[in-house]
């Protein structure tokens, strides 16, 4: 939290501006949880890592927390470096989530209040345009747009009760 008092201590911040946050890195190795919890340090943030039952030798760390509205991409972009698969959500007047494979990079996504994917109508017009009539690639591009081609590889870690889920292709 130094880092977010710094910033608190500095200016007068409207607290509706520091976005609720949730993140979840879901697979991390022994080796790099370390690197992570510095890095999430130096936002302020840490947590405690939990044994990743989806996957040997890895570990999962939950946070939830504030942050300040522009170091949310920051740190996005910080823990792809990691190339841990993650997910991380702000819960602010214009709630947005970004997702991370290390096979599929990051994903940003607008949310509704109900936590529904919006999908800009200028992105479907342009779906629809490179799909040429091609309603299998219509389908592709609708799931690259929504994220599921990312939520498809991140299930398996998201799932508690131990059951490995196939990922759909890409």
């Amino acid at each position: 939290m130094r880092h977010l008092s710094r910033t608190l201590g500095k200016t007068k911040l409207d607290r509706s501006q520091v976005p609720r946050l949730s993140l979840w890195v879901l697979s991390a190795p022994l080796d790099s949880c370390a690197a992570i919890s510095d890095a999430l340090l130096e936002f302020g943030l840490s947590g405690q890592w939990l044994a990743q039952p989806a996957a040997d030798y890895c570990y999962q760390l939950r946070i939830h927390s504030r942050l300040q509205s522009p170091e949310v991409p920051l740190l996005t972009s910080t823990l792809a470096r990691f190339r841990a698969p993650f997910e991380l959500e702000t819960l602010e007047r214009m709630p947005e989530r970004y997702l991370f494979h290390p096979g599929l990079g990051i994903h940003r996504q607008q949310l509704n209040q109900a936590g529904e994917v919006l999908i800009r109508e200028d992105a479907i017009a342009s779906a629809i345009a490179a799909s040429q009539g091609s309603s299998k690639e219509i389908e592709r591009r609708l799931r690259q747009l929504s994220g599921t081609t990312w939520l498809d590889l991140l299930e398996p870690y998201r799932n508690h009760e131990g059951l490995r889920v196939l990922p759909k292709a890409v």
